[in-house]
């Protein structure tokens, strides 16, 4: 198990990663006005090494994706960087409602949530979900790492490549001030 990257599926796991301070009320938006969905208008924006930007014109906010032969991986800001998600889709089988918690490792910090939709096949053979944040700490540790573990003490624990997520990351905030 080892990389997960990009827009694959509709919204299926969502997970608040509420660690650190909370955004401000005023901009604070949902799960379902943030998580993509198939129905979305999605553009090019720009590719950066193995990192596609693309822009969400139905959400009003920008993502990175990046795929290989092992999976999916999406990084999301919204426009106001109040909030963010990582998608995590691979071919692996996990199974559905295995968790409530989701657990993700970044170098040395660990982030916990719990999930608001089933964790299992998405169609296409797809399994994953969305990890939902408003915690800086849980992007500054992404933007500062080259891997990613989801489930680290789980039997479908996934270990992804998240090499050049600063670049990408930076690339969405591009993206953002262009809208």
């Amino acid at each position: 198990m080892k990389l997960f990257t990009t827009l694959c599926a509709s919204a299926a796991v969502a997970t608040a990663l509420t660690v650190a301070a909370a955004p401000n009320a005023a901009s604070a938006q949902t799960p379902q006005e943030v998580l993509p969905l198939t129905t979305d208008t999605i553009s090019q924006f720009r590719t950066w090494r193995n990192w596609q930007v693309l822009r969400n014109e139905s959400r009003g906010h920008c993502l990175a994706t990046m795929s290989d032969e092992s999976g999916v991986i999406q990084i999301c800001l919204t426009q106001d960087e109040t909030l963010g998600y990582i998608g995590v889709f691979v071919q692996e089988e996990i199974p559905a409602g295995a968790s409530n918690d989701v657990v993700i490792k970044v170098g040395d910090q660990t982030f916990v949530g719990e999930t608001s939709g089933p964790v299992g096949n998405l169609g296409g053979g797809w399994h994953g979900g969305y990890v939902l944040a408003n915690n800086q700490d849980f992007r500054r540790s992404i933007e500062r790492n080259n891997t990613l573990t989801a489930f680290p003490d789980q039997p479908w624990a996934v270990q992804l490549d998240i090499t050049g997520a600063n670049n990408a990351i930076f690339e969405v905030r591009q993206c953002s001030d262009s809208m």
